[in-house]
């Protein structure tokens, strides 16, 4: 895509808009608030809407494209931005959730029928699903610490896969741990939304 990004920085998320754009999130190997997100549009060309991000990773979009929820790891947190979907462009960035926990750190991220956002949460086994009004409804536990993300499908979009990881982990932590790096499935009590397909 010709981002210009430095060799020490990869991508590490993406996702379609409502509008066939895809955003791409980028990160540094060892962490640094280096990395960007990306919007490329149809005809591959590439523009950029945020930077110093440490670790871009969850997005969702609200079921009639006007609200974007992002998350950047490091920061514990959700951040909800308004979202032109006639131009791609982000406006208005506010923390939309902030967690406490400083172990859990939010990864991955899925929006369902009704707008709970089911969020994957690395090194704390979990996805949580959060009602619109921003309280915790559910929490699925996983045999896994090192949860990645959760997204829907099956006929009625209420399959929930889950992935997880093995990063770093000791001999030791994967005997303890024999399913890490495993996807996962439950049924999900609310359907999720279909996912969006690139436009070019």
């Amino acid at each position: 895509m010709g981002l210009g990004e430095p060799p020490d920085v990869r991508s590490n998320e993406s996702k379609c808009d409502p509008a066939g754009r895809l955003l791409v999130g980028t990160m540094a190997f060892d962490y640094l608030p280096i990395g960007s997100l990306y919007s490329v549009e149809a005809d591959g060309s590439v523009r950029r809407l945020l930077g110093e991000l440490s670790i871009a990773n969850g997005m969702a979009w609200s079921a009639d494209g006007g609200t974007f929820y992002y998350i950047d790891s490091p920061l514990r947190r959700v951040d909800a931005f308004d979202y032109d979907l006639a131009s791609g462009a982000i406006a208005g960035r506010r923390p939309y959730l902030t967690f406490d926990d400083r172990v859990a750190k939010p990864d991955g991220m899925s929006i369902d029928a009704e707008g709970g956002l089911w969020i994957a949460f690395w090194d704390a086994a979990e996805v949580r699903r959060y009602d619109p009004d921003r309280s915790l409804d559910v929490v699925v536990h996983l045999p896994a610490a090192q949860v990645t993300s959760a997204v829907f499908g099956g006929p009625d979009l209420r399959d929930l896969y889950i992935t997880t990881a093995t990063s770093g982990l000791s001999a030791a932590a994967l005997a303890e741990q024999p399913h890490a790096g495993g996807l996962f499935h439950v049924r999900a009590p609310v359907p999720g939304l279909l996912p969006h397909r690139f436009a070019g």
